[in-house]
């Protein structure tokens, strides 16, 4: 067996960058993510993914597998037990669940960690709010909403939003509301990050600017998370379209790069050129505050993110992709919309390039049995004396090529090369890659295998 030692020009690791396309279509609360099907049927179950319309799963670790805790993989097994010190046993329970301890109720607080986790698109509406300046901040919940009317206490951060501390609602924690315990955050600190691209990155906006005060206005959040675009999203790549009944009734597109949506179409519409809210690349996060009409009035009940109605059916982007992920069977009007979003990501995947030489009059002889003429005179013959043991050379076959009829042309010693293996320093076999089709090798000729290697 032949091996070669690699050169320092012979390994390359570099960084491939690409742009995948992502698409979603969201309509009467469900949402496709790149045309495929929410549902595959299996052998066993009727959805092999087992994740939630509109999801994707995150590891697929129980795919086709049946329903129930008992036949599900688990994240982890955490278990709490007592000892029994006379018969010397210890009982255990709660398998498969990982506890955050809380004093006043330590079961309270608990996240499930069975396998399948999933990933969607999420859409947070924001109703108008005023301001009391006085106080510590008050937290807009973005679930349970009813202050269209109240006043909300903020402090020099801004508007206070509520989080999840778990991925996404529909994996929650056992806690009274069933939607996970929130965590506060402010957009302040983004809003400072991007302030130098472009003058809407404030949370009040001056001059000429559309006036708004994010603190208070009406907003839409999108979030896509990062397993959909990767490092960030491509700049110039993002487009959100509003339709109602199969019609578009507005564009929005990042124009210029900067981080502003603005609405593109339809053509001297309402609108047209405004700025109607920003995308966060790195963060993927897209806040939709544009409240003036698009379109005529089609009476459509837009509604809040628990279910309740927002008293308004005007279509506006701050509206848009209303009742994602919610039941909307009992809403027969809101149907009528749909929404698209679609960009492409930004993925580094890190590369080894490995150049593998086949030099000139090397691997010209083969193990394989067929390169040995079976017909030989001297295969198997060996000489020997008392202090000696010497084979025969055995007479190689004679495959070399030609066209003409009973005819032996001249042998040329050739193999043909179907494999190259890699070892380590330690000559452990590490890798193999396959050729397509195997290539002939002959003295006269020399080869370079580039192979590239994805970490």
């Amino acid at each position: 067996m032949a091996v070669f030692k690699f050169e320092d020009n012979d390994i390359f690791v570099n960084t491939l960058e690409a742009n995948p396309e992502t698409s979603f279509y969201i309509h009467s609360g469900t949402v496709s993510i790149d045309s495929i099907p929410s549902y595959m049927s299996g052998a066993v179950h009727s959805n092999i993914l087992h994740v939630d319309r509109g999801h994707i799963s995150l590891y697929e670790m129980n795919i086709d597998r049946l329903s129930g805790d008992e036949n599900q993989i688990t994240a982890s097994i955490v278990a709490i037990g007592e000892q029994n010190l006379a018969s010397n046993t210890t009982t255990v329970d709660n398998y498969g669940v990982d506890f955050y301890p809380d004093s006043s109720n330590p079961s309270a607080i608990r996240v499930n960690l069975s396998y399948n986790l999933s990933s969607s698109i999420y859409q947070f509406y924001y109703p108008a709010t005023v301001i009391n300046e006085v106080g510590q901040p008050s937290m807009v919940h973005p679930i349970n909403q009813d202050l269209d009317s109240s006043a909300v206490s903020l402090n020099e951060n801004g508007r206070v939003f509520h989080g999840f501390k778990n991925a996404s609602p529909k994996e929650s924690l056992a806690w009274s509301t069933g939607l996970g315990y929130d965590v506060p955050y402010s957009i302040n600190g983004l809003l400072s990050k991007y302030s130098f691209r472009s003058p809407h990155f404030a949370m009040v906006t001056e001059g000429s600017l559309h006036q708004r005060d994010l603190r208070t206005v009406e907003a839409c959040f999108l979030n896509i998370p990062s397993i959909f675009y990767g490092s960030k999203i491509k700049r110039n790549t993002v487009e959100l379209n509003y339709y109602v009944s199969g019609s578009v009734i507005g564009t929005l597109k990042d124009r210029g790069g900067r981080g502003e949506l603005i609405q593109t179409g339809p053509q001297d519409s309402e609108g047209s050129g405004s700025v109607a809210g920003l995308i966060f690349y790195q963060e993927g996060l897209i806040i939709l505050t544009g409240s003036w009409a698009l379109g005529t009035n089609n009476s459509i009940s837009y509604v809040k993110n628990d279910g309740s109605s927002t008293g308004n059916t005007t279509n506006k982007w701050t509206h848009f992709a209303s009742g994602l992920h919610q039941d909307l069977s009992s809403n027969a009007h809101i149907h009528s919309a749909s929404y698209t979003v679609d960009y492409q990501g930004t993925t580094r995947i890190p590369t080894v390039t490995m150049l593998c030489k086949a030099p000139y009059t090397e691997l010209n002889w083969s193990n394989n049995p067929t390169f040995v003429k079976n017909s030989g005179s001297y295969n198997g013959k060996f000489t020997w004396s008392s202090n000696t043991f010497k084979q025969i050379p055995s007479d190689t076959a004679n495959i070399t090529d030609t066209d003409l009829v009973d005819y032996e042309p001249q042998q040329v010693k050739e193999t043909y090369i179907s494999k190259v293996a890699i070892y380590d320093k330690e000559k452990n076999l590490i890798g193999v890659a396959k050729v397509a089709n195997p290539v002939r090798k002959t003295p006269d000729r020399s080869y370079l295998f580039k192979l590239k290697l994805d970490l």
